[in-house]
């Protein structure tokens, strides 16, 4: 029996594929993933057919402000790809990490200097790698590093030189410190049940998928903890103060140009690499490279796309790779393509957010490669009543929302006149998803067209609304959920509060 931990980096295609080797070859009889622990019992839900992109999303309410977390999923995550693999070969399974609205609520502290915080040791030892390698920000040494034409033993010895390099003898934040003890005793536990100590089947091994920052300590952690009971995960006293749920996600969520930290850039590119390769993937961006410019009206000319097809080629061969990385080709495009001097590095070169200050080619290129439109949940996946309500009432009500991406092409707004007796049922519901919080709902303004003389606002009888479905359109529903499993008894339990609130706050 023996414990193998693989530290991967979220959303990499290589990871994913190492993953699903080792699984296959092996067969362990126990994988581990980094992943909610209080989210067992509900695995099943992972297990459905979902269409991919989604996400875990959890939630705690208990600060000042409410703590979220979003644990995305795509074809090519190791997470999800060991959650697949596992099942295939009948391994036990289970998530080890903390609950997500549990951790978030651990202060992250970081040490201060002159009241200034000093650079991480993974700061400092990424820019000497990336001087080192020639590379121009940490994506392009990820792929250079990893994302080419690797066999799994180099892939596994340069992830595991790479890891502990970044983590060194850092001792993390105390976040990092409580996720991975907690870890460590699962994979104590699991140790013991494929020893047969727990009264589990002896024989097979254990095999550990986890955030390559978490790996070494988690290594020296399990060894030290106590034989005892699977690890249980606290529920949440009050719904209404954490919970965590499955949640339909979109690619440009996962994008970290977008705001996720702990994404990678272009997440349709590597989608691509995941189903067809890099040298299909490098096609596909080609393509819809070309097609964006052209339908904003860049001039890109055939000529053009010619050059930019034997820069990449120059480049990749230049740095070593035997097929064109995504740096490659967006380096060739910024060669061929922009004939001025850049206001700003390309974006592709940092993880900051992708702005105005670019380029717009560069710009327009990368969403190309970030993708559209998102993955959808399973009909069987449970979601609380509240959504299923709301879902319900819409429809009732021929009340359709707009998707976030379209609301800023033209003006969508909803008419309400309240003086008809067929409107009303649609002004509540509009009136009740903004007492329950739903940001998607918003009324623009009131009106009083063709009114006689002028009237005070509050007589205005015509409401302009909008309805927009955007990324918070189900984490608004299921924090809401808490108030009522009906879209009328949540409102109506949700102004009871706010007004209990406003009575303590005058007294």
């Amino acid at each position: 029996m023996t414990v193998h931990v693989i530290g991967v980096r979220h959303h990499s295609p290589a990871c994913a594929r190492l993953v699903q080797r080792v699984i296959a070859r092996d067969k362990p009889a126990c994988v581990l993933i980094e992943g909610p622990g209080d989210f067992n019992p509900r695995l099943g839900e992972l297990l459905l057919e979902h269409t991919l992109p989604v996400a875990l999303y959890s939630y705690a309410n208990e600060g000042t402000r409410p703590a979220q977390c979003w644990f995305p999923f795509l074809d090519y995550s190791p997470e999800w790809v060991a959650l697949r693999s596992a099942q295939q070969v009948g391994a036990l399974l289970r998530f080890i990490d903390l609950p997500h609205w549990q951790y978030r609520a651990i202060a992250d502290a970081k040490e201060t200097q002159n009241g200034l915080q000093p650079r991480s040791r993974y700061a400092q030892v990424l820019e000497l790698m990336c001087q080192r390698f020639g590379c121009d920000g940490g994506n392009a040494l990820w792929d250079h590093l990893f994302e080419g034409e690797l066999g799994d033993a180099a892939l596994q010895q340069r992830l595991d030189l790479y890891f502990d390099e970044l983590r060194g003898d850092d001792p993390g934040t105390p976040q990092d410190q409580a996720r991975e003890l907690q870890m460590a005793r699962w994979v104590a536990w699991a140790q013991a049940q494929v020893q047969g100590e727990g009264g589990g089947k002896a024989g097979g091994d254990v095999l550990v998928i986890c955030g390559g920052w978490h790996k070494r300590a988690i290594e020296q952690l399990w060894p030290l903890q106590p034989t005892g009971p699977e690890p249980v995960s606290p529920a949440p006293a009050d719904v209404r103060a954490a919970g965590c749920y499955l949640v339909p996600y979109e690619y440009r969520q996962v994008d970290a140009l977008g705001g996720y930290s702990a994404g990678m850039q272009s997440p349709q590119f590597y989608q691509w690499v995941w189903q067809s390769g890099l040298q299909g993937a490098g096609e596909q961006a080609l393509k819809r490279i070309t097609r964006r410019l052209r339908a904003k009206a860049v001039a890109f000319s055939t000529a053009e796309l010619i050059a930019m097809r034997s820069a990449q080629q120059a480049l990749a061969q230049l740095r070593g790779h035997s097929l064109p990385l995504r740096g490659d080709i967006l380096d060739a495009l910024q060669s061929t393509a922009i004939k001025e001097a850049l206001d700003a590095p390309a974006p592709w070169a940092s993880q900051g957010l992708l702005g105005d200050q670019h380029h717009p080619v560069l710009r327009e290129a990368l969403l190309a490669l970030t993708g559209e439109g998102g993955g959808t949940l399973h009909t069987d996946t449970p979601l609380p009543p509240l959504v299923h309500d709301v879902t319900a009432r819409l429809k009732q009500c021929e009340l359709t929302p707009q998707a976030q991406h379209l609301s800023g092409k033209g003006r969508h707004s909803i008419v309400i006149d309240r003086r008809r007796a067929a409107d009303l049922p649609r002004a509540h519901t509009l009136w009740q998803l903004q007492l329950i919080g739903l940001e998607g709902a918003k009324l623009l303004e009131t009106r009083a067209p063709h009114a006689a003389r002028q009237l005070p606002a509050a007589l205005n009888f015509e409401e302009h609304w909008s309805l927009t479905q955007g990324e918070r359109w189900y984490p608004n529903l299921i924090e809401a959920a808490a108030f009522g499993a009906t879209l009328e008894s949540a409102a109506r339990n949700r102004l009871a509060l706010l007004v209990a609130q406003r009575d303590r706050k005058s007294t």
